[in-house]
């Protein structure tokens, strides 16, 4: 995404965030199946059965999740927020503590990311452009490797 787009999810932010935080790194993504959901025919059948699976596991942890939103990371917390277009934060969805978040793992897929991230014990499924997502996971690795 772009500067804009990012400094946009930032600024819509700011009344979640602690006195002490700040954001280490956004990144928009989508329930992993909802562009090819969008395309519609068979391939969106699919596409949307894909986002239907996602979208269950993850709430049977309590993690919610939108199309389009954007993961926010601090150093001692991930924020999820539903947004709009330019980046505008909607609503808060979820606040996770680091300890609560496990590996992510970001693998390309035709010209976007396939993106997964162990929250409480499950494999949230998601998808976004493959250099955004790989610039979170690395900095996502490095606020991890921090904490301990």
């Amino acid at each position: 995404m772009s500067d804009k787009t990012d400094t946009a999810v930032e600024n819509g932010v700011a009344s979640f965030l602690h006195p002490d935080e700040r954001v280490n790194a956004v990144l928009i993504a989508s329930v992993r199946g909802h562009q090819q959901a969008m395309v519609g025919g068979v391939a969106g059948i699919i596409g949307g059965g894909r986002a239907g699976k996602a979208r269950q596991a993850a709430e049977s942890v309590g993690v919610n999740l939108t199309s389009p939103m954007a993961f926010v990371l601090t150093h001692g917390r991930l924020i999820t927020v539903q947004t709009g277009g330019g980046g505008k934060v909607i609503r808060l969805l979820n606040e996770f503590v680091l300890s609560e978040v496990g590996a992510m793992t970001v693998s390309r897929v035709g010209l976007g990311a396939s993106v997964t991230m162990r929250i409480r014990g499950v494999d949230v499924k998601l998808e976004s452009r493959v250099g955004a997502a790989r610039a979170f996971a690395e900095e996502f690795d490095r606020v991890k490797a921090d904490q301990y």
